[in-house]
């Protein structure tokens, strides 16, 4: 029992994730039981995980339904930009293994404030604000959005002008729609490079093949069904985003011509002209 009075916030990296179409699956017997508590238990597995910074331990999460709550406390990061780009390579991950693995998209944001989390018990103004920017996402696009004092926060270049808790990082503007999303696709792309292994571009390859797959298997499926047929139609447009800015990356090296073959085309998306295809969001 909680002695009143007792209960005080705390402040931390706070991520909601919403998983798109899950009801769908449930009420459709799109998968199995067993497929369903798959996905439950990666998303449990995951919201509980330590990220890629190893000096920290402070990590907790709910996952719930078709929606999961991951909440960072500052630990005994090295600092605190190190410690959110760390959470976002975490994040980075969790939705390309969700593309991967299970074919599924999610929807959320990632913020920075205060935040209660304890026994399957959260709340708080951090909370609020993660579930009010999904809610609101432009169109219901299947994107990560970034609160503002998060985007503020990693383009501080000047060490100095980094805040040195998270508490101070909570305190920048907060006004307005966010600024940026979630990148996924661009960590894990750039390392296409002459100096990367077969390996690397093999698992770059794979994870294009499967989300192309995903985005023609949606259209195929949703034909009839805008709003739906939307999201798949904007994750094309990312895709194939993506795939252009590896090619003018790595220079049109022959040993990548395998990563044109992961274009989705207008052939692919009837009904939609070149313009829609490649244009750009944030």
């Amino acid at each position: 029992m909680y002695s009143k009075g007792m209960v005080k916030y705390q402040y931390g990296i706070v991520a909601y994730f919403d998983i798109l179409g899950f009801k769908s699956l449930i009420k459709n017997n799109e998968k199995t039981p067993d497929e369903v508590v798959e996905v439950l238990s990666f998303l449990k597995k995951k919201s509980n995980a330590q990220n890629v910074l190893p000096t920290r331990s402070d990590v907790d999460g709910i996952a719930f339904s078709d929606s999961f709550v991951r909440v960072v406390m500052e630990g005994n990061a090295p600092d605190v930009k190190v410690l959110v780009m760390s959470e976002l390579c975490h994040l980075e991950n969790i939705q390309r293994h969700l593309i991967q693995t299970f074919g599924l998209l999610v929807r959320g944001a990632v913020t920075i404030g205060r935040i209660f989390i304890e026994n399957n018990i959260v709340f708080g103004p951090a909370v609020i604000r993660a579930v009010d920017l999904e809610e609101n996402c432009t169109k219901k696009m299947p994107v990560v959005l970034l609160d503002h004092n998060i985007d503020m926060l990693i383009k501080k270049k000047d060490k100095k002008d980094v805040p040195k808790t998270l508490e101070e990082a909570s305190h920048f503007t907060q006004d307005g729609n966010p600024s940026c999303i979630l990148n996924y696709g661009k960590i894990f792309l750039s390392k296409l490079s002459i100096e990367n292994g077969e390996e690397t571009k093999k698992r770059a390859i794979d994870f294009l093949t499967k989300q192309r797959e995903v985005i023609l298997s949606a259209i195929k499926q949703y034909t009839g069904n805008q709003s739906i047929l939307d999201k798949y139609k904007w994750l094309a447009c990312y895709h194939n985003r993506k795939i252009h800015e590896v090619k003018s990356l790595i220079h049109f090296q022959s040993e990548y011509r395998e990563l044109c073959e992961q274009l989705v085309t207008e052939d692919d998306i009837l009904g939609v002209d070149s313009k829609f295809c490649f244009q750009t969001w944030n």
